[in-house]
């Protein structure tokens, strides 16, 4: 067994699958929501991965994947783990700073008031 396959043995995993550029993906089921993990090992022990991105919900992770395959950037998550930012509203900011204007990082092209309401752009 793969690394990958390893990681998506897990219980917790609800979906896995390969992206058009050949990076794979799994869907973790957390606590109050659900983790995309991009390129995801094990060794049985420890887990690494390229990214890790947090979502409401597998609608939200259906629209991000076709997002991705169609411009190749992750969008709609609310926290990007291993960059350690998080979204409010359409701007980005550095995870634990508060959502004002000194601390954002730039705009985004998409709003998660649009993905809370089921618009996705």
């Amino acid at each position: 067994m793969d690394s990958f396959e390893a990681f998506a043995a897990q219980p917790s995993v609800i979906r896995k699958g390969k992206l058009s550029n050949g990076d794979n993906y799994a869907v973790v089921k957390l606590a109050f929501h659900l983790a995309l993990y991009v390129n995801p090992e094990s060794d049985g022990l420890n887990v690494w991965y390229d990214a890790r991105y947090c979502y409401r919900n597998l609608t939200v992770i259906n629209h991000a994947l076709a997002k991705f395959e169609e411009c190749g950037e992750w969008r709609y998550w609310h926290k990007d783990h291993k960059n350690q930012h998080s979204v409010h509203n359409d701007g980005l900011y550095k995870s634990g700073q508060p959502p004002v204007e000194e601390y954002l990082i730039r705009k985004l092209e998409w709003d998660m008031r649009d993905v809370d309401e089921g618009i996705f752009k």
